[in-house]
């Protein structure tokens, strides 16, 4: 099982995460950038740079995920290597129109003892759809829920609030967003990753991580009296069987187990529109398995440099008060419910470089507000309202 807040092997354990301590006024994240960012700022910056390669901003490495973790994905680079190059598919269609992809996966999942989803980690939108699956499920027997990024202890007596502690990816406002709904929806949360303690770093590290994750899957299940929906990582969860012989987590626990999985791939087809679509099957008929089924993700459109599907979702542009503005160095904004604690993962976070204005995208509601920069480390809260139209 993980320990502390290993990611994955190839990335380094969050710098100061595992001894968070209060600070003085609770409500002030005691983190810094370097935990936030999978202890990746000193790269983060750097890509950040004026004239810096756009290869420094791969949504495949550490640094495109960091940006997206700070608010900032229209600054990752969409650079997938070329297996896994994003084609547009072909809807399925019922009666001429567009299958809704929720829907459609719930139908399926209902004659599945276990349902595996994969998001991508540089892309928040994956964890949005995948919250609306979970939502949609809840009342189909799932109430398991197993997440990679999740730490030991998640399932524990937790607030209901996702605390930094939780996990790594989950630290990410949207995915924070995610655990807040599935905790008010009663379902129980569960780890299943590797325990890399234990892991022979001489042999093929990626493969005896995916044994183990799959054998912690199974006993998870085995202590289920429900059914578990599995939000994996970057396709982890296939089924493929490559001609190597190495299989992926979803092939590993299909046949270890005997049980075979519903698989959701979001991160390999691109949908033709702004919204997701279920892609034909008959279009990956004679290829070898990998998914049961492929949910097309829409292309991001940005609005004053922000997702415009988070506007769609019900989140409403807000100004960062003047008094916390810091417009001549790197500044990191974090907006809380008014009142939370310091170490729980924000509404939203935003990365801002020096002279850019762009806005916080929040629910309407009271939030308290702070900044970080590198000079300063972290402000005092400032009270913000988000009103509703």
């Amino acid at each position: 099982m993980r320990r502390g807040l290993a990611a994955i092997a190839l990335l380094a354990l969050l710098t100061g995460v595992a001894a968070l301590a209060q600070p003085a006024d609770p409500r002030v994240s005691p983190l810094t950038p370097r935990s936030w960012a999978l202890g990746n700022w000193p790269n983060l910056v750097k890509a950040l740079q004026p004239g810096a390669p756009p290869q420094a901003r791969s949504m495949a490495g550490s640094t495109g995920q960091s940006l997206a973790m700070a608010g900032r994905e229209d600054l990752v680079v969409y650079d997938y290597p070329a297996i896994m190059a994003r084609k547009v598919c072909k809807p399925l269609l019922r009666d001429g129109k567009p299958v809704d992809p929720v829907p459609y996966i719930v139908e399926a999942a209902r004659h599945a003892g276990i349902t595996m989803i994969g998001e991508g980690h540089a892309e928040p939108l994956t964890r949005d759809f995948i919250g609306k699956v979970a939502v949609a499920l809840r009342g189909q027997g799932y109430a398991g829920y197993a997440a990679e990024t999740f730490n030991v202890g998640i399932g524990g007596k937790s607030p209901a609030m996702p605390l930094a502690s939780d996990g790594t990816y989950s630290n990410e406002p949207i995915y924070g967003r995610l655990i807040r709904r599935l905790r008010s929806l009663d379902y129980r949360l569960a780890p299943y990753e590797a325990d890399f303690g234990i892991i022979d770093r001489k042999g093929n590290v990626g493969q005896q991580r995916r044994v183990m994750q799959a054998a912690n899957l199974l006993a998870q299940m085995k202590r289920e009296t429900s059914k578990l929906l599995v939000h994996a990582g970057e396709g982890n969860h296939s089924e493929l069987v490559r001609a190597n012989g190495l299989r992926s987590m979803g092939a590993i626990f299909a046949e270890t187990s005997g049980i075979d999985p519903l698989t959701i791939d979001t991160i390999s087809q691109e949908a033709p529109g702004e919204v997701p679509v279920v892609c034909d099957p008959a279009a990956f008929e004679g290829m070898p398995h990998s998914f049961d089924i492929r949910i097309g993700m829409p292309k991001l459109v940005f609005e004053r440099g922000r997702p415009r599907w988070r506007l769609e979702a019900g989140d409403h542009f807000a100004a960062i008060p003047a008094s916390l503005r810091r417009p001549d160095e790197i500044a990191v904004y974090e907006a809380r419910p008014a009142g939370e604690r310091g170490d729980s993962t924000p509404m939203d976070r935003l990365l801002l470089r020096p002279g850019e204005t762009l806005p916080l995208l929040l629910p309407p509601g009271r939030y308290d507000l702070s900044v970080w920069t590198e000079k300063d480390g972290w402000s005092p809260i400032v009270p913000l309202s988000v009103a509703a139209d």
